[in-house]
Formats: C-alpha cells, sequence, structure tokens
C-alpha cells in the first residue's frame, strides 16, 4: 500500500510500488528471499488529472497489465496491490473501495485477514465488508471513532492495517495481532518534496527518512498542509496488540 494525500507525481513512485508488489523491495518472516512472496491478485489506484479524481481497480497482476503506465502521467494518492487471504479475485475484489458520504467521496484499503468479519449475504471480501461497517459510522463519527466502532466487535483478525482517504486527508491505521510478522504488517510515513508519503514498506527511493508507526496506533496526515498527527487507538482486548 502506498497513498500521498497532496496527490503525488506517479513517475516518482511507480516503480518503488512495483517492486513492493513483486516482493523485490525487502526481506521480512514471509518474504525470505526476494520474489518470494509477490501481491498478484489485482491492483487499484485513486489518481488524480487534469483536475478530476479516478478510481482505477484491475484483476490482473499490476507488473502485467499495460493500463497501470498511466499512473506515471498522473498525480497517484493511493495505490495498493492485492495478496488475496479470503474472496474472489475479480476486478470487485481489488481494492481501494469507495463510497459516497454527504457528497464526499472516501476511499479504502486493507492488509491483513479479517477472519470473523460478519457476513453481509453478499460476495464481498473480508475487507469490504469491514469498510461498509465503518462507513456506516463515518457519516456521524471521525474517522478514529469509526474505526473503533468497527473493530469493536472482530476478535480474529491477522492484521487491520489500513488506508482511508478522505476529501481532507489521509488517516492510516497500524494493527497487527502476531509479533512474528511485526515487519511484515509495517506502515510508516515520509516527508517528500511533494508531501507526506505513507507506505506499507521503506522506500529509499522515495524519501531517505522514515517515520515506523507504532502498533495500535493511527495517523492522519493533512491533503492541504504538512500537518501530521499520531493518535493511539482503543480497541477490543482480543486484538489489543501486546507489544504496543
Amino acid at each position: 500500500m502506498l497513498a500521498g494525500p497532496s496527490g503525488i507525481p506517479g513517475r516518482f513512485v511507480v516503480d518503488a510500488f512495483l517492486r513492493m508488489a513483486r516482493g523485490e523491495n525487502s526481506l521480512n518472516e514471509k518474504n525470505t528471499t526476494h520474489g518470494l512472496v509477490s501481491h498478484g491478485h489485482g491492483w487499484g489506484a485513486v489518481l488524480e488529472a487534469d483536475g478530476d479524481t479516478t478510481r482505477v481497480r484491475s484483476a490482473k497482476p499490476c507488473w502485467d497489465d499495460p493500463a497501470c503506465a498511466q499512473i506515471r502521467s498522473a498525480h497517484v494518492k493511493l495505490l495498493h496491490a492485492r495478496l488475496a487471504s479470503s474472496g474472489g479475485r475479480g476486478e470487485a475484489h481489488a481494492h481501494p473501495f469507495s463510497t459516497q458520504i454527504r457528497g464526499e467521496t472516501w476511499y479504502f484499503c486493507h492488509n491483513g485477514t479479517i477472519r470473523d468479519e460478519p457476513d453481509d449475504g453478499t460476495d464481498a471480501t473480508d475487507s469490504e465488508r469491514f469498510f461498509r461497517r465503518m462507513a456506516s459510522h463515518l457519516a456521524c463519527e471521525d474517522p478514529i471513532s469509526a474505526f473503533e466502532t468497527a473493530a469493536a466487535s472482530l476478535r480474529d483478525v491477522s492484521a487491520l492495517n489500513s488506508l482511508l482517504l478522505g476529501p481532507g486527508g489521509l488517516w492510516a491505521f497500524c494493527v497487527w495481532t502476531n509479533p512474528g510478522l511485526r515487519e511484515y504488517y509495517t506502515l510508516g510515513w515520509a516527508e517528500t518534496a511533494y508531501g507526506v508519503v505513507v507506505a506499507s514498506e521503506t522506500l529509499a527511493d522515495v524519501a531517505p527518512r522514515w517515520v515506523p508507526m507504532e502498533n495500535g496506533s493511527a495517523l492522519w496526515a493533512s491533503a492541504r498542509s504538512s500537518d501530521v498527527r499520531s493518535f493511539r487507538l482503543r480497541l477490543p482486548r482480543e486484538i489489543t496488540p501486546a507489544a504496543a
């Protein structure tokens, strides 16, 4: 996952994003050899070009999809490459998901598996069902509270690492429950010449210095300024990170 709420020139981040998706950027507990773990089950983006914001989704691996070339000539607000853990693998299951709230569009993507996300009778993945429940609270709650409310009934998750892009900026949530995967479920942020960037891996060619998010925390980055704020999350005991 990668996001820049102010919009980042695609040429600045696309190569780093493709390396992440192919598992060629960093080594961790799962990806013990470069390329061993790849995220090829679809990809999606929120792009800004000529003043218009559009969402692009595809079921193809991003590195094999000619449509991915459009990223280079647009301003990137969000990118996600999927490694499916549940649900189908079609375009409809690719992140980011979106919804309209009071005339504003919100976008959401997630890394992790939510094993006890309630079934809503559709073929939606666990990630999309979680976002639907969270979105139902966004109309009357702030994003931090909406996330906490949606997570309140959960007991069995690998991670709730998420990016929520709204009209005012970006909210990032870092929650993982398995200490053995602490290097796999990472989120961090960096200052660049184009504003704040949040990513699921350290990207040395995007920024030289990255600030890791703490487990059990949230981050807000403004789309209109360099303002960045951190928050502690209130979570159910069962998914409260022991090492937070």
